[in-house]
């Protein structure tokens, strides 16, 4: 059996509402980084992998970790966070005041479109996702713990569950309602079972950790 755990990073800037403008450069807050040190007393076993996506609120999530078990293989992969809008639309702008810029991707209804530099497309981004999972499948560690994002975790929550795999303007809607419908909590895990006979056990969001604290 090989067990993956999908790590949301910890409270960010962004999360607490503060302006933001270059998104893989977000840091955490004090109370994120009280979260990533919680993160890292839940483990009781030794993972033997631990991956963070290129953004910095990912690493600094799963710097507590590392640390405790710092002779786990570290990498770097593409799990960053679905970057719709183009950076340059928004800068030094609050999560609330981009919900217009929010609601008229969604609005939109096409897979295909990019918003500009450095924003992807839904395809794109599924594509990602996929291609992570497919990642996953193929490696040789039993225990891969990955640092990645609200969005990222929804879309691999997505496509275990969905049969229908191909990307269009209706998959695009109904992973929009199936996204908003639902939080990721900061620094929860999701942890997904794959079995010996191809089958997959996930877990709800455990925040057990954050509880009271």
């Amino acid at each position: 059996m090989k067990t993956i755990l999908f790590i949301r990073h910890a409270e960010s800037e962004a999360n607490a509402g503060l302006p933001t403008s270059e998104t893989a450069k977000i840091s955490l807050t004090s109370k994120g980084l009280l979260q990533a040190q919680l993160v890292a007393s839940t483990f009781t076993e030794r993972p033997s992998l631990l991956v963070t996506s290129p953004y910095i609120r990912t690493k600094d999530t799963a710097q507590p970790t590392i640390e405790r078990f710092h002779q786990v293989n570290q990498e770097e992969w593409e799990v960053q966070e679905f970057t719709y809008i183009a950076p340059f639309h928004c800068l030094n702008m609050t999560a609330n005041q981009r919900k217009p810029l929010v609601q008229e991707f969604w609005d939109r209804l096409d897979p295909f479109y990019t918003d500009g530099e450095g924003a992807e497309s839904f395809l794109c981004f599924m594509n990602r996702v996929q291609a992570t999972l497919n990642k996953i499948k193929h490696r040789q560690e039993k225990f891969i713990v990955v640092f990645t994002h609200c969005r990222f975790i929804q879309a691999v929550l997505w496509i275990l569950l969905e049969q229908d795999r191909q990307v269009n303007l209706d998959q695009m809607e109904r992973f929009r309602n199936f996204s908003f419908s639902f939080e990721v909590p900061n620094a929860s895990i999701f942890k997904v079972n794959f079995t010996n006979e191809n089958q997959i056990n996930m877990s709800n969001f455990i925040i057990a950790h954050l509880l009271n604290k």
